[in-house]
């Protein structure tokens, strides 16, 4: 699987090479729209939970004087029910992510041909010989097993 940092990192390298693996398209576009949707989303959850935090000692340092803190206490509940919202949100965009990035190809190493198939590879080697059969191939539809009646 491709690290989120790579595909932040060099998109553009690697869209290119992910084109050659015949990836999907559009699939790298979703998962850049996805990932500036999570981030952002971080962002505003850490500032709420910030704010919450912050909400919370006001409340600490009304009730210590002995005032009343029910409309601060009301605050914090939204901020509460905000940052659940926004974190249900995350976890969504979080699995979609996930599901697009199990669906990327690896990227292919540098010294890999740049080709559309296989038929631009070179060969480096032979070991041995080809074998080769005295009889033609046969599909193995047609071919009888050992034991058992031609179809």
């Amino acid at each position: 699987m491709l690290s989120r940092q790579l595909l932040r990192a060099r998109f553009e390298e690697v869209s290119e090479l992910l084109t050659l693996r015949a990836t999907e398209p559009g699939m790298l576009d979703d998962w850049r729209r996805l990932d500036g949707d999570r981030r952002a989303t971080l962002v505003e959850v850490e500032s709420l939970k910030k704010q919450r935090n912050d909400a919370s000692k006001a409340i600490g340092k009304i009730k210590q004087g002995g005032g009343d803190a029910a409309e601060e206490i009301r605050q914090v509940a939204s901020l509460k029910g905000e940052v659940e919202q926004l974190e249900s949100r995350l976890a969504t965009v979080d699995g979609e992510l996930r599901y697009i990035e199990l669906r990327f190809p690896n990227v292919p190493d540098a010294s890999v041909p740049r080709a559309p198939d296989e038929t631009a590879n070179r060969v480096e080697g032979v070991l041995g010989t080809p074998a080769h059969s005295a009889f033609p191939p046969q599909p193995a539809s047609e071919q009888r097993r050992p034991g058992h009646p031609p179809s």
